[in-house]
């Protein structure tokens, strides 16, 4: 018989001056949610996470194309280039969501042309 309830992270205790829970209670109430919820959701905004790589080629993706389409000159040629270049190494570079990650202590030619 397999398990198909979702698995649910250890508690964690935490201990916190009474006042502070008093308040991260009145706030869960006021956002009609658990004082867990208003927690982990205070914390999300304190410490985002950080944009995958496959976000941040999309951006700079997206930063060429705008490039490309204001091409008024050679420079703004060049960029909108380099810029489709760098997405290039960072996709080679770097795994996509989903896909293992590469040794972080192999030195592979991709990793040594990102360093300079």
């Amino acid at each position: 018989m397999t398990d198909s309830a979702p698995k649910q992270e250890p508690p964690y205790g935490l201990r916190m001056p009474p006042d502070l829970k008093e308040r991260v209670k009145r706030a869960a109430e006021a956002n009609n949610r658990s004082m867990n919820a208003e927690i982990v959701n205070a914390l999300e905004e304190k410490f985002p996470r950080a944009p995958t790589w496959s976000e941040v080629a999309d951006f700079i993706e997206k930063a060429a194309q705008k490039l490309g389409e204001m091409e008024q000159d050679q420079e703004w040629a060049d960029a909108s280039k380099a810029l489709l270049e760098l997405i290039d190494v960072l996709r080679d570079a770097i795994p996509l969501e989903g896909e293992p990650e590469s040794d972080p202590n192999k030195n592979s030619p991709t990793t040594r042309s990102l360093a300079g």
